[in-house]
C-alpha cells in the first residue's frame, strides 16, 4: 500500500504524517553521517544547519500538544525520507576542479617546509594527501601510516598541520587520542577528518608501539546508526599526523613502518604573514589531491618506499643500554665467515655477565638484536639435537687491527 503524506485510515489523518508535517513543515533535517546526530535549521533560510538533540524534538513535539509519539518520532528520523550528510563528500565535490593544466599547489606548499631530504619530503607529502582524501571518503586506499615531523620546539610544526585542515572541516579536527578510552575513543576514528598526536612525548611509549600499530589498522568501527538497533561497521574516516621534539622516540624493535617521519629543518609560517605558507589557498591543495585520487594516482607506499622508509626510521630508534653493548662488543656476520661464531640470545646474555655488566636479560638482547636488524640464522645445535635460531657474530675485541 502506498504510503503519503495524504494517507488516511478511516477517515483519520494518520499520526506519523502529523507528527511529520509538524516537523519537516518549518524545518529541513538531516543525518550528519559522520557526526551520527541530527542537524537542522529553519525552512527557507541560508544559516549554516546545527545539531539538535531528541530532547529538543521531542519538546517542540510536545509544545505542539503531541504526546506519546516515541516510535513515529524514530520511525521518521530513521527513515530514508531524511537526507543523509557526509561533510567530507561534500567538501571534496564543492572544490573547484583540477587539472594539469594548474599549478601543482601540492608542491608549492611543500616547498614551504624544509627538510633534510625534499625531495623524499615532496613525494611522501603528496602520497600523504592523496591518502587522506581517500581515507576520508571510503576509498580503498587504506591509511595505515603516521605522517611525522621531528624538529625543534616552536617551529611552527603543530601549525602547519592546523593549517592543512580547511575551515569547513575544522569541527572534524582533533587533536590527541585516548589509547585507552575504550569504545568512546574509536569512535573519533570513524567521526574526524585529521587525528593530530601533538607532541609524542605525552604518551607512553608501550601506546606508540602496540596500541598505535593497533589503532592504525582499524578499518572501522561498528555501532548502531541513529535510531537503529542493529549495530552495523562505519568505515574509519581520520587520518593520523604527529609531531615531536625528540629525535629518538620510536621503540619498537618489531618495525616502525608505519611511522613517516621526517626531520623539519624550518617551516616558512612568516608568523601567518603573506610570505608563509598562508599564502597558499589549503582548498586548491585539497582540489588537487582529490582529482588526483579520483585519476587513479596511488598514494600507498611502493615496496622501495616502505625499504626506505625502514632505513630513514633507523635514525629515530631510541639507543637502549643493551644496543650499545652489543654494538660495542660484537659486530654482525655472514654465515660463511671463518670467524663467526653463532651465538643464541642466551649465549650473548651470559658473555655479558662473564664480562663483569652483570645481569642482562636475555629477552631485552633478543630486542635490542632485532632492533638493530641483525641478520637471524638457523643452526643445527648438537646439544640439543634440533635446530636453533640465533646470530652469527664476530666479537670485536678479538679483531686484529
Amino acid at each position: 500500500m502506498e504510503t503519503t503524506k495524504k494517507q488516511k485510515v478511516k477517515g483519520k489523518t494518520l499520526r506519523i504524517n502529523e507528527i511529520e508535517d509538524f516537523l519537516l513543515g518549518t524545518n529541513e533535517i538531516r543525518i550528519n553521517v559522520i557526526t551520527n546526530t541530527v542537524e537542522a535549521r529553519p525552512k527557507g533560510r541560508k544559516e549554516p544547519f546545527a545539531p539538535i538533540n531528541q530532547a529538543d524534538l521531542s519538546y517542540n513535539i510536545m509544545k505542539a500538544g503531541y504526546t506519546r509519539f516515541d516510535s513515529e518520532l524514530k520511525a521518521i528520523l530513521g527513515s530514508s525520507i531524511i537526507p543523509k550528510y557526509d561533510p567530507f563528500k561534500e567538501y571534496f565535490e564543492s572544490l573547484s576542479k583540477w587539472d594539469n593544466s594548474q599549478p601543482d599547489y601540492i608542491q608549492q606548499l611543500s616547498t614551504f617546509v624544509k627538510t633534510d631530504d625534499q625531495k623524499w619530503f615532496e613525494a611522501m607529502f603528496k602520497k600523504m594527501l592523496v591518502r587522506v582524501v581517500a581515507q576520508a571518503l571510503g576509498s580503498n586506499q587504506f591509511n595505515k601510516h603516521c605522517f611525522t615531523f621531528v624538529g625543534k620546539q616552536h617551529d611552527g610544526k603543530t601549525s602547519f598541520f592546523d593549517f592543512l585542515v580547511p575551515d569547513k572541516l575544522k569541527p572534524y579536527y582533533k587533536k590527541g587520542y585516548d589509547f585507552h578510552g575504550g569504545r568512546q575513543s574509536k569512535f573519533s576514528l570513524v567521526q574526524n577528518f585529521l587525528i593530530n598526536l601533538d607532541e609524542l612525548a605525552q604518551f607512553d611509549k608501550k601506546d606508540l608501539n602496540n596500541e598505535f600499530k593497533s589503532t592504525l589498522s582499524e578499518s572501522g568501527v561498528k555501532y548502531a546508526p541513529l535510531f537503529s538497533g542493529i549495530e552495523v561497521l562505519f568505515p574509519r574516516r581520520a587520518s593520523f599526523v604527529a609531531s615531536t621534539n625528540n629525535s629518538e622516540f620510536l621503540t619498537d624493535e618489531t618495525g616502525s613502518v608505519r611511522w613517516i617521519i621526517f626531520n623539519v629543518l624550518n617551516i616558512n609560517h612568516d608568523n601567518g604573514g603573506k610570505d608563509g605558507y598562508c599564502q597558499i589557498d589549503i582548498n586548491n591543495v585539497w582540489a588537487q589531491a582529490y582529482a588526483l585520487l579520483k585519476g587513479g594516482f596511488k598514494g600507498e607506499l611502493s615496496h622501495d618506499d616502505i625499504n626506505q622508509t625502514e632505513l630513514i626510521n633507523r635514525m629515530f630508534m631510541r639507543v637502549t643500554s643493551e644496543m650499545n653493548l652489543i654494538t660495542k662488543h660484537f659486530k654482525s656476520a655472514e654465515k660463511s665467515d671463518p670467524k663467526a661464531n653463532f651465538y643464541q640470545c642466551v649465549d650473548i646474555s651470559e658473555y655479558f655477565r662473564n664480562k663483569g655488566y652483570g645481569k642482562v636479560h636475555e629477552v631485552q638482547v633478543g630486542k635490542a638484536l632485532g632492533s638493530l636488524k641483525w641478520k637471524k640464522e638457523q643452526k643445527y645445535l648438537q646439544q640439543f639435537g634440533t635446530q636453533r635460531k640465533g646470530y652469527y657474530l664476530i666479537e670485536i675485541e678479538n679483531q686484529l687491527t
